[in-house]
């Protein structure tokens, strides 16, 4: 049984569309669209049109913000009734990478640590 850490940060509900860009079996890139569903400042909850294996690495792209992410699918929860895949991705990097405002009090410790969009957009992987 794995134990379960507690919440480091807040979690603010988000509702954007993104890309999942991963490694899949197949060579290049796979891509998979979802929506996230709630931010914090460690990483992004999301629903996704098709399932991507768990560890795998992942960029997390808003294309509509022109904002991206890497991280790693640390977390697959239950399929909803319209067939989005929960998935849990930790960024490489803890960083508001989605605006908040008010920014949650308990973001505010890690501030110090963060990079903004520019820097993990144009991050390789």
């Amino acid at each position: 049984m794995v134990a379960l850490l507690p919440r480091r940060t807040e979690r603010i509900p988000l509702r954007r569309p993104v890309h999942l860009l991963y490694r899949g079996t197949e060579p290049g890139m796979s891509l998979v669209n979802a929506e996230i569903d709630d931010v914090n400042i460690h990483g992004v909850r999301v629903g996704a049109e098709k399932e991507i294996p768990e560890g795998s690495k992942v960029y997390v792209f808003d294309r509509e913000a022109n904002v991206g992410v890497w991280g790693s699918l640390k977390w697959k929860g239950t399929t909803a009734r319209d067939g989005r895949r929960s998935m849990g991705v930790e960024f490489e990097q803890p960083g508001v990478y989605w605006l908040a405002d008010p920014v949650p009090g308990s973001w505010k410790r890690f501030m110090s640590f963060t990079s903004g969009p520019e820097q993990a957009f144009s991050q390789t992987g």
